[in-house]
């Protein structure tokens, strides 16, 4: 009975395989990063076993250790806690890894923000695809506002529905199993394959 048990296990993907399908999903390593950074954070049992939830939180994470860290693993993934939000530019620093999502798509220049916690109170302003944008929203202390999230769908989906040639990606979002949450984007195939191969339900944003 227990060789039946044995023969009849099916065989775990190794960290490396999991991470090519991955790939063909979308989800590529960033240039210059490695499996062996990963194992600095995480064992090699933790991202193997089970589900690929905590493989994909961790690459939507950054680099912790070395030379390089403060990198991203991919750009196609950002985990986010959401309680991040204290003083002005911390909206700018969220934008950008937004913009880093798009790969180039949604290009923003004369970002600026101001938060004041005190007033409950927030701004963020920036110039993207030839267009200006800018919002004034409730900041509710120091969490991440999902008016701001909002905004920056609105942005896509208004460049989007003008000119549909210059955006082809699309920016979901799942929890992470904490307080924090996974931004993914990919080209809706990809998107697609992620879901199918990921088994994780997202949200869709933009």
């Amino acid at each position: 009975m227990g060789a039946m048990r044995i023969f009849g296990r099916k065989k775990r993907d190794t960290l490396e395989a999991r991470l090519e399908k991955l790939a063909g999903a979308g989800v590529h390593l960033a240039p210059g990063r490695t499996v062996d950074e990963l194992l600095e954070s995480w064992s090699r049992e933790d991202l193997e076993s089970g589900s690929y939830f905590d493989l994909v939180v961790g690459l939507g994470l950054e680099v912790e250790t070395g030379r390089d860290a403060g990198a991203h693993y991919t750009d196609q993934l950002f985990t986010l806690d959401l309680e991040c939000i204290e003083d002005h530019g911390d909206y700018s620093r969220v934008f950008r890894d937004f913009e880093r999502l798009f790969q180039g798509e949604m290009a923003l220049v004369e970002l600026e923000d101001e938060v004041d916690i005190d007033q409950g109170q927030a701004r963020i302003s920036f110039s993207t695809n030839g267009q200006s944008f800018e919002h004034a929203f409730e900041q509710k202390d120091d969490w991440l506002s999902e008016e701001a999230i909002r905004f920056w769908a609105d942005v896509v989906n208004e460049i989007r529905q003008k000119h549909p040639e210059k955006i082809s990606r699309q920016m979901a979002s799942f929890g992470d199993g904490g307080q924090g949450v996974v931004f993914v984007c990919l080209r809706p195939a990809e998107l697609n394959a992620f879901r199918k191969l990921t088994r994780i339900d997202v949200d869709m944003i933009c």
